[in-house]
């Protein structure tokens, strides 16, 4: 028992601390609907990838055209081979909207890509040959919901700070109590004991932070670093991005965007486990020992200090779990999730995200791969191509410039 309450006392002094750097860099991680912005006149392509979502690419597009303050962009929505009347959908708000929105569509996945990757991929070379004075790119998920400011006030903040990355915390939309204390929970882990986003501007530093949701650049930062061709494997595409930007030398940032972006990542909480279980071992770089700690670590944080508050050291678990009930709070004002249920269910959401993680290890051990959309690919190579932090730290200089309008 006593491990366990000098483990808590580690935890609890790594998360003041943790907190303490946020407040002290607030700057760093604003709040985007706070900032403001003017007018921007540089090309923007924004590319919207989506597989099977005839339900919400057509929202997602007509958000995208209300947006205001720029004089000079264009969606390209890309069909990644859907099953389902996404590409229809698509054409009818394309035909609303002439010389806005092009549809482009994948009929077949090269091999050695996953599919969104390579749809993202694929828009950006067919939106620079009808567009090849942007400067700027946007890649955003079918499932999200814009506010007209969300752009031009990305580009403002980019502009002020000379960023060449940035990436947004969303607003979260959720139904229920287990939903949302499970993408709170999994949302700390990231953002807390991970990612420190708000830490992003320090140089020589090696956090990271993507959100596939919205994930803004400048051209010359993803021509650069090869974008999404140097990620054509990456499970965690996005995350992977912020990595490959941040490993690059170029400057990153995040910002939250409540009431700016919003969508509902999985439906339901068997929704998010079974969403996870492909990128949770991948999260984790393949390797057994980093997920056995994952695995280990969810629930020594969250329930520890509940044992320790029925034994004698009791003063150390009240203490904790203080401290875990602060940074529910400062997480969850920030993301639009609930903290306080999201707090007392933290036990379960725990022991349900080491058993997430485990299960995403086995499958993928078990399968030899990672099935996803029709396509295996293989362990050894998801392996072989993982971009992992050693190895983007590791690299000498960036990649060549390989993208050009109209490059295979």
């Amino acid at each position: 028992m006593i491990v366990l309450a000098a483990g808590q006392i580690l935890v609890i002094a790594f998360i003041w601390f943790t907190l303490f750097s946020f407040y002290r860099n607030r700057q760093h991680l604003p709040m985007l609907k706070d900032l403001g912005w003017q007018k921007r006149e540089e090309g923007v392509l924004i590319v919207v990838p989506a597989k099977d979502e005839e339900e919400s690419v057509a929202a997602c597009l007509e958000g995208l055209v209300q947006l205001r303050g720029l004089s000079n962009f264009k969606i390209i929505a890309v069909n990644d081979r859907s099953e389902d009347r996404t590409e229809e959908r698509m054409l009818e708000v394309a035909a609303k909207y002439p010389g806005l929105i092009e549809v482009a569509s994948v009929k077949h996945l090269p091999e050695g890509w996953l599919g969104k990757n390579h749809a993202c991929w694929f828009g950006v070379k067919h939106g620079l040959n009808t567009m090849p004075d942007a400067k700027y790119f946007l890649f955003a998920d079918g499932d999200v919901k814009f506010h007209p400011d969300t752009l031009v006030e990305s580009m403002t903040y980019m502009e002020r700070d000379d960023l060449d990355y940035l990436t947004l915390i969303e607003h979260s939309e959720y139904e229920g109590f287990l939903e949302p204390a499970y993408l709170l929970m999994f949302g700390i882990f990231l953002i807390v004991f991970t990612s420190r986003p708000w830490m992003l501007f320090k140089k020589g530093g090696r956090n990271f932070f993507g959100n596939g949701a919205y994930i803004l650049m400048r051209r010359d930062a993803y021509q650069a670093t090869g974008g999404h061709q140097t990620l054509r494997l990456e499970v965690v595409e996005d995350m992977r991005m912020g990595l490959l930007m941040r490993s690059s030398g170029f400057r990153c940032a995040a910002a939250i965007g409540l009431g700016r972006i919003r969508r509902r990542w999985q439906p339901g909480f068997s929704g998010l486990f079974r969403g996870l279980l492909k990128n949770l071992f991948a999260g984790f770089e393949y390797s057994v020992p980093l997920a056995v700690v994952g695995i280990a670590s969810f629930p020594l944080i969250m329930i520890s200090p509940w044992i320790l508050v029925f034994s004698k050291y009791w003063i150390v678990g009240a203490a904790s779990l203080v401290t875990l009930a602060v940074c529910f709070y400062v997480c969850g004002r920030n993301s639009g999730l609930p903290w306080l249920t999201s707090f007392l269910l933290a036990p379960i959401t725990s022991l349900t995200g080491s058993a997430n993680v485990a299960t995403s290890m086995y499958l993928t051990l078990k399968n030899r791969g990672v099935s996803w959309r029709g396509t295996h690919y293989a362990i050894e190579t998801l392996r072989e191509h993982c971009f992992t932090i050693r190895k983007a730290f590791n690299r000498t200089g960036t990649n060549e410039d390989l993208l050009t309008p109209g490059a295979s």
